[in-house]
């Protein structure tokens, strides 16, 4: 789980918490599209809960693009940002 985080996410996480349901998995020539819910512990206590749409684009059997979409709002409430 770590190295999809890109390290910094281990700043807020409990990366061993981290846990990802996939709903869905849609794919169109070499463009895949998954929607799913990511729920971890905060090392200040508290957890989080939001949904994620991962789209990903392929290319010689390696992902060549990789765009990350998440409901900001609820983001930001959880850390008490707005």
């Amino acid at each position: 789980m770590a190295a999809l985080t890109g390290g910094d996410a281990g700043k807020v996480f409990t990366i061993d918490t981290m846990q990802r349901d996939v709903h869905q998995i849609v794919v169109e020539g070499d463009t895949a599209v998954a929607f799913m819910t990511t729920t971890a512990d905060l090392h200040n206590g508290s957890s989080d809960e939001n949904e994620y749409v991962w789209r990903c684009r392929c290319a010689d059997g390696k992902i060549t693009r990789l765009d990350e979409y998440t409901d900001t709002l609820r983001a930001f409430r959880q850390f008490d940002l707005v």
